[in-house]
């Protein structure tokens, strides 16, 4: 599987790393605007091929796979470009997939016309301890699920909310906590109730450079379930998966951490309170995301995270900052 990598922040070395270690899998050419950063990626990974323009690196390279890593703000336009050059099989874009969900059904709609795989990358999809937790809940382990409760949650320090250093509290390029760490929160409570939303509520502060920096929201769903979360610069540090239903309850402590500090252990409660606990070894999330990817592009394998799915969360997205606009609860689109 021949992958291409647009854009080398901080993250894109996760990816590259992940197919370094996948066997099958090279990395054949990256881009980014800043010939410094593309340079240093490639320099680390042995990648003699690098680019500081899109459309350049695509007149000259091909690839199965091209992953997005870049700020979300840019993401539609690179979506266009790779869809409509022809010169990639498949793309793996980083969350969330678009500032709102109009622009994710038009990337949805982009990729699908042109005959290329769009996915998502919410890593925690393919995790073990997230996929058994899932497998317990469907097999009824815990009866009808009522309610999630999801935290993450770190104090970031004041000097390090510099947007000119820090993307997260730069606003015009897709800052916010509930862009950053937020989606994970909702991702994981969509899946766990395996439903959408009808209606957010959301309360939070705003910091200085005009991005939320804390927020707590409520969901309602049919049936009278719930769901809650809470994502913070400003608070912590929590990071916590519950699911709570009619026989008993499940709980992932560290639920969102990756490498060291990921998640082992999964605790299930029954409705007298007893508890037993499976653990799991620390895994490569973003080498578990590729391989699953890789299994799509080979083996016609369908996705674990749709388009149509990717959509349903921007609408949960937008409906948070709605309500954070409002003051009052809103409707979910697409309900």
């Amino acid at each position: 599987m021949r992958v291409m990598l647009v854009g080398t922040g901080a993250i894109a070395y996760r990816h590259a790393a992940a197919v370094r270690d996948l066997d099958g899998a090279e990395l054949v050419a990256v881009c980014d605007v800043r010939r410094e950063a593309a340079d240093a990626l490639a320099d680390r990974f042995a990648v003699e091929s690098r680019y500081t323009d899109l459309g350049t690196m695509l007149q000259r390279e091909q690839a199965d796979l091209a992953i997005i890593a870049t700020w979300g703000v840019y993401h539609a336009d690179i979506v266009e470009q790779l869809a409509r050059s022809g010169r990639v099989k498949a793309i793996l874009c980083e969350k969330p997939l678009a500032m709102d969900a109009p622009q994710a059904e038009a990337m949805a709609k982009m990729a699908a016309d042109h005959g290329v795989l769009l996915a998502e990358a919410f890593r925690l999809r393919h995790q073990p301890i997230h996929l058994r937790a899932i497998e317990l809940i469907r097999a009824g382990r815990i009866g009808e699920v009522r309610h999630v409760r999801n935290a993450m949650m770190s104090v970031t320090a004041t000097e390090d909310r510099d947007p000119a250093k820090n993307w997260r509290f730069h606003k015009a390029v897709g800052g916010g906590v509930t862009y950053d760490i937020g989606c994970y929160c909702i991702n994981q409570l969509r899946w766990a109730l395996d439903d959408e939303p009808e209606t957010v509520q959301a309360f939070g502060n705003w910091g200085p450079t005009d991005v939320d920096e804390h927020v707590v929201a409520m969901a309602t769903f049919s049936g009278g379930r719930t769901a809650e979360w809470c994502v913070s610069w400003q608070a912590g540090p929590r990071h916590v998966a519950e699911v709570m239903g009619s026989e008993g309850s499940l709980r992932i402590e560290n639920a969102w951490g990756d490498n060291l500090g990921t998640a082992t252990t999964l605790e299930v409660f029954d409705r007298q309170r007893n508890r037993t606990v499976e653990t799991f070894e620390a895994t490569d999330q973003f080498w578990l995301q590729l391989q699953h990817m890789q299994d799509c592009i080979d083996n016609g394998t369908p996705h674990r995270i749709s388009p149509a799915n990717s959509i349903a969360q921007m609408r949960v997205i937008d409906a948070v900052y709605a309500s954070l606009k409002s003051g009052h609860a809103e409707a979910v689109g697409g309900k």
